[in-house]
């Protein structure tokens, strides 16, 4: 018998195999079931219950089923796996995980239902959110696993049920992200100032503002390195040997690590020409002058969601933009109004004609250093003062959103949704900058108006 035909009967006794009414599902290899159970169709609850059946369904579910739990884990808690490295994911002992965190998220709900009873007041002093600090602070993932359960409560899809759980799984939401993030933001404070990415402080902001959103660095990213493919294929239409277009830069250059252009004069202006008709005339972005003041402005996953900001928030994701090409550009405290400076003539022995200057809130227009101030609308003796026009450390740019915001939150109406706004922005502000005495004073009266006992 030849090769062929070899070939042809193994099909057909397979055939008969899977056409055979008498295999069962305890026939089927191990693999198999598992593959079948990993589906996101079935839950924890319907694997537990299918590894009750028989022996070889308990064995399958339980033995040699790691990837199977894992899989559970991230269709589950679908945050969780993003704080668990690469290397130790493999060693992991998920299905011990998933147990962990289906009680973890019992518990969390017991507490809850507790807070409604113990503590009937509009808000909550620190120390009654001891038992949820308990929690996450077991061990390593304990954390995630207790942001990502409020998370399912908040965002549960009924929007006029269980409202009481929500209000208070929103207020422990609030209190343990920022607790979380608190060390975050002191251990990214404590690192030197070239390695305080743009991106990353931009990000911390965001979920410390919005406490009940899902904002993640990794998604932030991708949605930076999206823009970055249009204008590759953009740059690719003007210029296909440009350099830009094969170029991949490090994680670190991604947002602070560049300390210089890589390409010429030239080639960087068409680089910037090709971001500017990429942001602002096919993605839209635009300044938002209608509600210069909304705090979304601020929080770069809405600018980049909504394609509308203020000046440091454009000029934040503009640098981002430009650094994955290969530019280095730096931010400009320019008053009242950020702006972003190239050097396009590095040989120019004056700082004055050395750099070019970019406005992301106006489509990216590009400035001379003589043309900042009329185009702004700025008295022109200001611009006078040349250290005006010198660029900042990335924590300096981190303190002006905190103080914007800061600013936004005393002008709202001070009850409700704004005052909390002001609460998070004056928390955020001295968490960057501690010793601002003013900023303490306000945060004083606002801890009294509110009845929140004060930090020791």
């Amino acid at each position: 018998m030849d090769v062929k035909s070899e070939s042809v009967n193994s099909e057909l006794d397979q055939t008969d195999a899977i056409c055979n009414p008498h295999i069962t599902l305890t026939d089927i290899p191990t693999e198999i079931i598992q593959k079948i159970l990993s589906f996101s169709s079935l839950t924890i609850q319907d694997v537990c219950m299918v590894s009750c059946s028989c022996k070889k369904l308990n064995i399958c579910c339980l033995q040699y089923s790691n990837n199977l739990w894992k899989s559970k884990v991230v269709q589950r808690w679908p945050g969780l796996l993003l704080s668990t490295s690469k290397q130790t994911e493999n060693k992991v002992n998920w299905k011990e995980i998933c147990k962990s965190c289906v009680k973890t998220g019992h518990l969390v709900r017991y507490y809850l239902n507790n807070l409604d009873v113990d503590y009937a007041v509009e808000e909550i002093s620190s120390e009654n959110f001891n038992p949820f600090i308990c929690l996450i602070e077991e061990n390593d993932i304990s954390g995630g696993i207790v942001v990502n359960e409020l998370l399912s409560i908040v965002h549960d899809g009924q929007r006029h049920k269980n409202l009481t759980i929500k209000y208070y799984a929103v207020k422990v939401l609030r209190h343990i992200q920022q607790l979380h993030l608190s060390k975050r933001w002191k251990t990214f404070l404590e690192l030197p100032a070239s390695q305080q990415s743009l991106e990353t402080g931009a990000c911390l902001i965001s979920r410390w503002c919005q406490p009940t959103e899902i904002v993640t660095d990794q998604n932030i990213s991708n949605q930076l390195d999206n823009i970055v493919r249009l204008v590759k294929q953009e740059l690719k239409e003007r210029n296909q040997d440009h350099p830009a277009i094969s170029y991949t830069s490090p994680d670190s250059e991604n947002t602070s690590g560049l300390s210089e252009s890589l390409w010429s004069p030239e080639q960087c202006r068409l680089v910037l020409e090709c971001i500017n008709f990429v942001m602002f005339d096919k993605l839209q972005f635009k300044g938002n002058k209608s509600e210069y003041y909304d705090p979304q402005n601020s929080y770069i996953d809405k600018v980049l969601e909504r394609k509308k900001g203020i000046p440091i928030t454009l000029s934040i994701i503009y640098c981002c933009l430009a650094r994955r090409l290969g530019i280095l550009c730096e931010l400009v405290n320019f008053p009242s109004h950020f702006l972003l400076r190239w050097q396009e003539h590095p040989l120019a022995v004056s700082s004055v004609e050395r750099y070019t200057y970019i406005d992301a809130f106006h489509g990216g227009q590009l400035y001379t250093q003589e043309e900042c101030c009329p185009a702004l609308g700025i008295p022109k003796s200001i611009g006078h003062d040349i250290s005006l026009f010198n660029s900042i450390e990335n924590v300096k740019v981190f303190e002006r959103i905190a103080r914007n915001l800061v600013g936004i939150g005393r002008h709202q109406n001070q009850m409700g949704d704004g005052l909390l706004c002001l609460r998070n922005a004056l928390e955020l502000s001295l968490l960057i900058y501690p010793d601002d005495l003013e900023m303490r004073l306000v945060q004083v009266r606002i801890n009294l108006q509110m009845n929140i006992n004060l930090p020791k």
